[in-house]
């Protein structure tokens, strides 16, 4: 089941016309999600908060002998105005995850005005292709959400207690209608006898998705990994299909990824097909 946090970041992915599943990454969930769930170990006991539209707090506590806990924040420029926060509403299918049935991917939005860091950049297929999802708007006709939402960005922490503290912290960043970037970062204290600093490694990640393939760059701080990953959807490709064409009964995907770290040498590699 996931937590509070992992809810919210589902919704902001969700506001923000994001496609989780258009992922090599995701290539399983489903099939995860069924034969790989994990079963509760120990009592713990949660209380968040969906403070305002921008910001949520989440408190937990649990117990294996020893007591432990944890303290989040998070922050997001896209008001979360009508999504559900309280345990009673919440859907079950949103915070238990099971089969679900992959939807195929589409365009990118194109009418958002996107204010990109990117401004100037030719990017192959950013002006290609319609979206009937929204109509077209001019620039002085652009509601707060649309302006929250070209500029959507998410702000996430967790501390771990008790010691060795553990921090988490989320940088996520829509920088154009088809691309984002994150920067997660990991630190834990030493002992408390021990002198030395903190451990800490950072993950970076820079998504690109076209609705027809995506790819996904990587570059981790530990042992200096760098990544790739890809996946490759058949049939038509939904930048140019027209918005009264037949749906789609199947999506056959293919993907791969690759590994390497120059300090240990290591090489890694997987494929994988989704049908």
């Amino acid at each position: 089941m996931l937590d509070f946090m992992d809810y919210i970041q589902l919704s902001f992915a969700e506001a923000t016309h994001w496609n989780r599943d258009n992922s090599y990454s995701s290539l399983t969930t489903t099939a995860q999600s069924i034969l790989d769930f994990q079963t509760p170990e120990r009592l713990r006991v949660h209380l968040s908060s969906l403070s305002t539209p921008h910001f949520a707090t989440s408190y937990t506590l649990g117990t294996v002998g020893l007591l432990d806990g944890s303290v989040s924040y998070l922050f997001s420029t896209v008001p979360f105005n009508n999504l559900p926060s309280r345990s009673a509403l919440i859907p079950l299918r949103k915070i238990s995850p099971g089969y679900r049935q992959v939807q195929p991917p589409t365009a990118p939005i194109q009418t958002w005005g996107w204010d990109s860091l990117l401004d100037g950049v030719s990017i192959p297929g950013l002006k290609d292709g319609k979206s009937s999802e929204q109509p077209t708007v001019k620039d002085g006709d652009i509601s707060q959400e649309d302006q929250a939402k070209r500029k959507a960005t998410l702000l996430h922490a967790s501390l771990q207690l008790p010691p060795p503290t553990t921090l988490y912290a989320l940088f996520l960043r829509r920088i154009s209608t088809n691309m984002q970037l994150s920067l997660a970062v990991c630190s834990t204290q030493g002992p408390p006898q021990s002198k030395s600093a903190p451990q800490a490694s950072m993950l970076t990640q820079l998504s690109h998705d076209t609705g027809k393939y995506s790819n996904e760059y990587l570059f981790s701080t530990d042992n200096a990994l760098f990544g790739w990953r890809g996946l490759w959807n058949f049939g038509p490709d939904p930048r140019y299909t027209r918005s009264d064409a037949p749906p789609r009964l199947s999506l056959l995907s293919a993907g791969a990824e690759a590994y390497y770290s120059p300090i240990s040498s290591l090489i890694g590699m997987s494929t994988g097909l989704r049908f």
